[in-house]
């Protein structure tokens, strides 16, 4: 008989059995989300429909997962059911309305769209876009090259994106207080730890989470495209996002992992883009508000943004005597970005629990203290020359000053565009993003040493700036279209080979050819693209062997990562994890951690907790700490010496004891095995 298999290992038909309903999900929500967009924007195509379609799909799943987690059924078959009933449902429900005679049928056709002029973009511009996507998707793919051989190793990752994930699909619930430790961003949104939640699904392992930034990075870019169709421009935003996603801030830490800034930044791109192509008609407005609602629910740093924009649409709707449009906006917004919200008025009492609220009978106490931000130590000359500047060189490269001047010109040259009130505002949120940024908690926390770390806070408003700056471009010589051209490349191939200060080089070379095959298909595909328009039997010839192909490589490419999943991957708790690496429902205390995701195991069903041991008034005692430990039937204690976490004599307090033995003690923490109950008297003895 075979060997059983391990928790790193996944059978042929738990990975078939996963990517079936995986690709039934996709290809449900997928035809119902395409109906819908030709029912309510009939007259949109290409990447602007392509856009609509991704933003309305990502509100129905994280939509459907939010729904399951606040019932405690968020499983794998309660999410496929769920994923086909409104997929299909969307489609048949679309399609009937869509009937000849039908009133939507007939209002439908009077859809205010933005103009279907056609024009073919400059071959310079294009082959400049090319490049510039292929070498930025090379050097993300060599980050995801090397997560594979090692797992997701950055350090937000480890701490609270990948633990989190974890969490959810553990326990089916999303509406726990997730942390009693991490309080400031156990209190934050979560809709990008949803997605990887949701990934996690088909196969009980994360073996899809390295590539959904990825995804992200794409719908920015494909937003990027289409707010530069406004003004004929499409190849120059689409340079311009390239630009900004090739920066330390961002290839540093987001490809290959679990970090939700780029998840953000895009959604919040998707949503401007659709409220300028849509110029306030009702169904692009309704889409660009979830997107912003999405945004919002998936990182706070976008809330001054969102609410800028979101004030801005409620003002022209005024303007233009239609209240309900306005009205709309807020409330499509607020269902698509409040559930989180919500959840923190259920758990803390207050709806932001960092802020304190008192106005009138409104009386809500502030529950976490945010960390500090820029705007702390900007007079502060010796924080400018130690971490500062040098800060801007590592997170933005050495032509930072550029990068940052790029975004303001973007932006006030918008601000001076009188035709066109939302293009106006559209530059408006560039400034305001940028102001923003400096009153943003966590930017300067801990005297300004996190502050090279947290500049990626900045990377909404640049991937913005960079995309609508080419605006300024549509009249302009044909010669200065190419200086500018030039100039972006120039500004690429400096951010993209800036030496990286996150603990990864710019590139990987392990990756190298996975790097060059990408990107040789991303110049091969925008001429094949043409083509296969005006022959279709072979572009679904070419689909279907894609997606084969896909399925064949992905079933070694798993394999890959389970076997070298956080074994020998450079942490400090290495050692440690490796224990429980191959374990199934373990239940871990841990103490004084932060990179402890690895302790959840490769199929993830280990329940690793980090339970509050003390407030700022009332140490925990000996006796209270270890009846903790019994009440929460623990089998290991892992006690850390990081950075984050509680000091205390943990060690000393379960050493002694019978019922407990030590497993391994390393620098970094100690690990204990708790055969059974604790020794009443064990505190006497420690």
């Amino acid at each position: 008989m075979p060997a059983p298999l391990t928790a790193t290992e996944l059978s042929a038909a738990a990975y078939l059995s996963g990517t079936v309903s995986l690709l039934a999900c996709g290809v449900a929500v997928g035809w119902g989300t395409w109906s819908l967009r030709r029912l309510l924007l009939p007259q949109w195509s290409g990447a602007r429909a392509r856009l609509a379609e991704v933003v309305v799909g990502l509100a129905t799943a994280i939509g459907i997962a939010q729904l399951l987690g606040s019932l405690g059924v968020f499983n794998r078959l309660f999410m496929l059911v769920a994923c086909l009933g409104a997929g299909l449902g969307l489609g048949a429900f679309s399609r009937a309305l869509r009937a000849p005679g039908s009133y939507v049928a007939t209002a439908s056709a009077a859809v205010a769209a933005a103009s279907a002029r056609r024009h073919r973009t400059g071959g310079v511009e294009m082959l400049a876009a090319s490049v510039a996507v292929a070498l930025v998707g090379a050097q993300w793919i060599s980050h995801v090259a090397y997560a594979l051989d090692r797992g997701m190793t950055h350090p937000d990752t480890l701490w609270f994106h990948g633990p989190y994930a974890a969490r959810f699909v553990g326990t089916e619930h999303i509406t726990e207080l997730l942390d009693g430790v991490d309080l400031l961003h156990a209190y934050s949104t979560h809709n990008s730890e949803l997605v990887h939640a949701v990934a996690i699904l088909p196969f009980d392992r994360d073996i899809l989470s390295p590539f959904i930034n990825m995804g992200w990075a794409a719908l920015a870019l494909l937003a990027a495209w289409v707010l530069g169709r406004r003004r004929r421009v499409e190849a120059l935003s689409l340079l311009g996002a390239a630009v900004v996603l090739g920066l330390p801030i961002a290839a540093a830490t987001q490809p290959g992992q679990a970090s939700n800034d780029i998840a953000a930044s895009a959604l919040l791109l998707a949503a401007v883009a659709l409220l300028v192509e849509g110029d306030l008609a009702p169904g692009p407005t309704v889409l660009a508000a979830m997107a912003a609602g999405l945004s919002l629910g998936t990182r706070l740093t976008v809330a001054a943004i969102v609410a800028f924009l979101s004030l801005g649409v409620v003002v022209f709707a005024w303007r233009k005597r239609r209240v309900v449009l306005g009205v709309t906006w807020c409330a499509v917004l607020a269902v698509s970005g409040g559930y989180w919200f919500v959840r923190n008025w259920q758990l803390a009492g207050n709806p932001f629990p960092f802020f304190g609220i008192h106005i009138g009978p409104l009386d809500l106490d502030r529950v976490v203290k945010p960390g500090e931000s820029f705007s702390q130590y900007w007079t502060d000359g010796f924080v400018w020359r130690e971490v500062f500047l040098p800060g801007l060189r590592q997170g933005l490269g050495a032509a930072w000053p550029v990068v940052l001047g790029v975004a303001v010109a973007s932006a006030v040259l918008a601000l001076w565009q009188r035709n066109n009130s939302l293009e106006r505002l559209a530059g408006a949120t560039v400034l305001v993003g940028v102001v923003a940024y400096m009153f943003t908690p966590l930017t300067a926390d801990g005297g300004g040493l996190a502050f090279a770390f947290n500049l990626r806070y900045l990377m909404p408003a640049l991937l913005l700036g960079f995309a609508l700056g080419p605006w300024a471009l549509e009249s302009v010589d044909e010669r200065v279209r190419v200086a500018a051209v030039v100039g972006a490349l120039a500004l690429l191939a400096v951010g993209a080979t800036a030496r990286h200060h996150e603990g990864t080089p710019a590139w990987r070379g392990e990756g190298l050819v996975f790097a060059l095959l990408f990107g040789g298909a991303v110049l091969i595909a925008g001429p094949s693209a043409r083509w296969l328009r005006r022959h279709r039997p072979y572009a679904v010839v070419i689909a279907v062997t894609t997606v084969v192909l896909g399925i064949a490589c992905g079933w070694l490419v798993q394999r890959h990562y389970l076997e070298h999943r956080y074994d020998d991957a450079g942490l400090a708790l290495d050692r440690i994890s490796a224990i429980v690496r191959d374990r199934s429902g373990e239940r871990i205390a841990t103490f004084g951690l932060f990179e402890y995701y690895p302790l959840f195991g490769a199929d993830l069903s280990n329940a690793v907790v980090q339970p509050r041991v003390q407030s700022k008034l009332i140490p925990m005692s000996c006796s209270s700490w270890r009846r903790l430990l019994a009440d929460g039937d623990y089998t290991y204690v892992v006690i850390g010496r990081q950075t984050f976490g509680h000091p205390g004599p943990f060690e000393h307090w379960i050493a002694d004891d019978p019922a407990t033995s030590l497993v391994r003690r390393e620098e970094a923490a100690t690990m204990f095995r708790i055969h059974g109950p604790l020794d009443p008297e064990g505190c006497a003895r420690s």
